[in-house]
């Protein structure tokens, strides 16, 4: 009998397929195997060999399929069920894998590779029956772990090999506390059957519980090679390198969880927080969305997308989803503070009015609030320390690094550390270049830790060669920058951020030298036990107020201030025409940022915009809503709007320059 065109093409390319599966080459294979499914789609050979390729290739769910397809077109084919049974065993279901040997081998559907399985399930696969397993899970369920226990070493003497009893020993030890045990057990379910994924996911589980990173993902990648399609895997895994301080390597792992689960509201906020730890801030706001799409009630992903708004300068987005917070988590501080806080920054008072009155209570009990936001709002020192303590409270490792013994004498060279984020073209850089230059090379070897952008600046650039060594830290945990300093033998560590914005006070918090001082960036404490120091003079930090400070204070005799001498002024002194200044008129100037303008500042101001005829008020424009509110506050008051004159950001000489054209500076009260 001669076979039709279409019967010869499919045997002709299913030929071309066994070939290059007989010679190793498994991807040539599974596509002439394809193409025969697509010419005759129950092929029962082409379902059950696409399946072994698959399984061959550790994709044993998938393969499952195919085996399925080919038995429910050939289920008298004792091969399809002996290799589908060998997946189902590999995957660790070895109760469904007994059942249907013994039913297959009633059926009288053998083969040799229908005996070997089933000798295999006899020898290596012997698990206590249904019953003890289900008093077990009740057990569980219970929360009788001293039960558990017993029953499952009983057990054991009887089924020495069980994966079941080990992982359900490892579960009750875990609950018990005992973690070195529960690893034992789970070890032990891996050993005994390789191919049940959940043992790995238990053990990658149980060692990042532990801080043991490392040996997490090398579990959950393990878990992933035997299911490889699993979006479970890839979503727990990707937040493992993510909290690993690995957002580069988790982002694709993420990606691949939210591919094979497009509604995993969980991996979208994760992923978020990778894009926005490597810098892709469109990005993860995007995929916080998502997160909101799916989970309409997520406040988290709203609060990263606040923070994120506010870090690129979009005061008023962050001000809507820190409200948005506020709205589904009203017990939330932080939002709270942060919300009244960029309020300030635009100067709207009048919304802020409504809020003034809890200040006081903000973060002085049990919830972390961020200390600097609330300066501005009132002059309050021992409320302010009291923010801070709750503050550092939370910066307490579980862990902390054990120092080396302080040395006897004086070093020849002491080896002195600064932190900040801020080694680029900032103000701290402008105050400080002078003094990395001034450095006794003799006396001190200096040492900067960024944890701040990359900018390649002129500053940085300039400290960069000034100090001994520049250490690029953005992407070492806390614990591992406080790990190098301790390496590099820092005497003093220096932290020039305070809790201004990018800080990292929880690196001291580890113990980065035998000496920490803060300095310069945030004169306010830092309510931590592990900050020694902080430099301040009789100004900053004047006696009556000393007792604000959780911190010894170093007083410097006259200023705590340095600053650099050799700064550029432009000779270039624009005209009062050019900065939008009147000729003859007094100018009154304040070139604060606008967030440390109070409403009762601004009283005096107007008031003495009313009493000086044709003065003007000198204003840096520190964004557009700010000028919109405070024109709009000097017309409430009376006072054109036309006599509040903003100045653009422009470089230090130029801006340095344009101070001669003020007539007088007034300063702000709660910060000045």
């Amino acid at each position: 009998m001669e076979l039709n065109s279409r019967d010869a093409d499919v045997v002709s390319i299913f030929g071309k397929g066994l070939q290059a599966h007989n010679a190793g080459d498994l991807n040539t294979a599974e596509q002439f195997y394809q193409e025969t499914l697509s010419i005759q789609p129950n092929h029962s050979e082409a379902n059950h060999n696409i399946g072994v390729v698959l399984a061959t290739k550790n994709e044993l769910n998938k393969a499952l399929k195919f085996f399925k397809y080919a038995l429910d077109n050939s289920p008298n084919v004792s091969l399809f069920w002996a290799s589908y049974i060998d997946a189902l065993i590999k995957l660790g279901r070895i109760a469904e894998s007994k059942t249907l040997t013994k039913a297959v081998t009633d059926a009288g559907l053998s083969c040799e590779k229908m005996e070997a399985i089933s000798q295999r399930l006899e020898i290596e696969h012997q698990e206590p029956g249904e019953t003890d397993t289900q008093k077990l899970d009740e057990l569980i369920e219970q929360k009788r772990f001293d039960d558990v226990q017993e029953k499952c070493l009983s057990l054991l003497e009887t089924y020495p090999s069980s994966a079941v009893l080990n992982i359900n020993l490892g579960k009750c030890y875990f609950e018990l506390g005992q973690t070195d045990q529960a690893i034992l057990y789970y070890k032990k379910a891996t050993e005994y059957q390789p191919q049940w994924v959940t043992s790995y996911i238990l053990l990658g589980q149980l060692f990042s519980s532990k801080g043991k990173a490392d040996e997490a993902i090398e579990c959950l990648q393990k878990a992933i090679e035997l299911q490889s399609e699993n979006p479970e895997l890839y979503a727990i895994l990707g937040a493992e390198l993510l909290q690993n301080n690995e957002p580069d390597e988790a982002i694709p792992h993420l990606q691949k969880a939210i591919k094979f689960n497009p509604k995993d509201a969980a991996s979208y906020f994760n992923l978020g927080n990778a894009l926005q730890t490597e810098g892709s801030l469109k990005a993860a706001i995007e995929s916080y969305q998502q997160a909101i799409n799916i989970q309409p009630e997520n406040a988290d992903a709203y609060l990263n997308i606040a923070a994120i708004q506010q870090n690129i300068g979009d005061l008023d987005g962050a001000i809507t989803n820190f409200q948005q917070v506020i709205k589904l988590k009203p017990e939330c501080e932080s939002s709270l503070v942060q919300k009244l806080h960029l309020q300030a920054h635009i100067c709207d008072w009048a919304s802020r009015a409504k809020n003034r009155k809890n200040v006081h209570n903000l973060g002085t009990s049990h919830q972390r609030v961020d200390p600097f936001a609330l300066l501005e709002m009132e002059d309050a020192p021992l409320r302010h320390r009291l923010r801070s303590e709750v503050f550092a409270s939370t910066c307490r490792p579980e862990k902390p690094l054990s120092l080396s013994s302080k040395p006897i004498r004086k070093p020849k060279r002491l080896r002195i550390g600064y932190f900040s984020a801020d080694f680029h073209n900032h103000a701290t850089m402008y105050l400080m270049a002078k003094l990395f230059e001034s450095h006794d090379p003799t006396k001190f070897k200096i040492y900067a830790y960024s944890f701040g952008p990359d900018k390649n600046d002129k500053m940085r650039q300039r400290v960069v060669k000034a100090v001994d060594f520049f250490r690029d830290v953005r992407k070492n945990s806390d614990k591992a920058i406080a790990q190098l300093a301790q390496k590099d033998k820092i005497d003093i560590a220096v932290d020039l951020k305070g809790y201004t914005q990018l800080a990292r006070p929880c690196i001291f918090s580890y113990r980065a030298a035998p000496i920490q001082i803060s300095y310069l960036g945030y004169p306010g404490t830092s309510g931590g036990a592990f900050m020694d120091y902080i430099i301040a003079d009789k100004v900053v930090i004047p006696k009556p107020f000393e007792t604000s400070y959780s911190e010894n204070i170093i007083h410097l005799p006259h200023s705590y201030q340095v600053n650099d001498n050799t700064r550029t002024i432009s000779e270039s002194i624009p005209t009062k025409l050019e900065m939008g200044l009147p000729e003859n008129g007094f100018v009154f100037c304040c070139f604060n940022s606008n967030y440390k303008i109070s409403p009762s500042a601004f009283n005096i101001w107007m008031h003495l915009l009313r009493e000086v005829k044709g003065s003007v008020l000198w204003l840096l424009k520190s964004n557009q809503w700010a000028k919109h509110n405070l024109c709009a506050e000097a017309e409430s008051r009376g006072i054109s709007a036309n006599r509040l004159v903003f100045a653009e950001p422009i470089s230090q000489a130029k801006h340095l320059a344009r101070l001669r054209l003020a007539d007088l500076f007034i300063d702000t009260f709660n910060i000045n």
